[in-house]
């Protein structure tokens, strides 16, 4: 898992050493001078991991749902998977990336920000453990801010993700 991570993350900062000497750029989302986090936004999109919607936008500002954070977080861990959510989701849990309440997942709900890096962390190798319980939040808010998930973040870690901030994060 670790070793895909680096993987990843050395093809991304090469594939950024590349990007200023493209002559041209992909074809952008028609609402880019909205996305407050472009090359995140832009990154993840070029990897394949996000995309826009029929109308070339990418909404930036829609709330992410949970089942679309589980398959980035399945898609980010390599998991496979045959159809829309139900694999990601079954991926993610089974690995203790995301968890329900009350027994319960929720697909249609929105994801924090802070349960997004909840989700990071726990695929970045962290304890999935210390963020369980009455202490998570505080435990999630300390760790991501020392590996940087938070980092240019501009909107409180309780407050739903939108797809440009989900990006940001991820990034």
């Amino acid at each position: 898992m670790k070793k895909f991570l680096c993987l990843l993350l050395a093809a991304v900062l090469a594939g950024l050493l590349i990007l200023p000497c493209a002559a041209a750029e992909p074809t952008d989302f028609t609402d880019r001078s909205t996305i407050r986090n472009y090359n995140a936004v832009r990154m993840l999109a070029d990897l394949g991991l996000v995309a826009g919607y029929s109308d070339g936008s990418f909404g930036p500002d829609k709330l992410i749902r949970r089942e679309e954070v589980a398959k980035l977080m399945a898609l980010l861990a390599d998991a496979d998977a045959e159809s829309w959510a139900l694999p990601f989701i079954a991926y993610c849990a089974q690995n203790e990336i995301v968890a329900g309440s009350n027994g319960r997942f929720r697909p249609a709900d929105h994801v924090t920000l802070r349960e997004l890096a909840k989700m990071l962390l726990v695929l970045l190798g962290e304890d999935s453990v210390r963020y369980v319980g009455a202490g998570w939040a505080q435990n999630v808010d300390q760790d991501a801010f020392e590996k940087g998930i938070y980092a240019g973040l501009t909107a409180g870690y309780e407050e739903d993700a939108t797809r440009d901030n989900a990006c940001l994060l991820i990034y």
